[in-house]
């Protein structure tokens, strides 16, 4: 996957921090993400790392943050529906971990250019193209 950098906005920030303070309060068993401790016994990531990283300002890589938004999108949808918020839903709970709602539209942003400046930057392979590449350049 290619390298493609974001630093949290504030909205991200106040929205991890708001996390972090909620998933504090709650009991054990309402909290969402997993611990340092506990994604390392299970070989994964960890929301609450990912959140303090987000309230420390360090960069995010937007294809990870991406790919984390859109496995959870559908379930925060349907939670958000059913008038659920981060105290009664583990999905909002997580979402917010890493960043909410402003971290989710500056990931796909960057994503979004980062995808238009490679396409722009690959060479084109049509035969139209290189017919026209060896009559300009060769006279053929």
């Amino acid at each position: 996957m290619p390298e493609c950098y974001v630093r949290p906005v504030k909205g991200a920030v106040a929205e991890a921090t708001a996390a972090l303070e909620i998933r504090r309060e709650l009991p054990p068993s309402r909290r969402a993400g997993l611990t340092t401790q506990e994604a390392g016994e299970q070989g994964v990531g960890s929301g609450v790392a990912r959140a303090r990283d987000i309230v420390a300002g360090k960069r995010i890589e937007a294809y990870q943050a991406l790919r984390f938004f859109r496995r959870f999108a559908g379930m925060v949808a349907k939670a958000r529906n059913e008038g659920k918020d981060a105290r009664s839903s583990k999905a909002i709970l997580a979402w917010m971990l890493w960043g909410g709602d402003p971290l989710y539209r500056q990931a796909r942003r960057a994503v979004e250019k980062d995808r238009a400046r490679r396409s722009a930057a690959k060479p084109r392979n049509s035969k139209r193209e290189l017919q026209r590449y060896l009559r300009e350049r060769f006279g053929v």
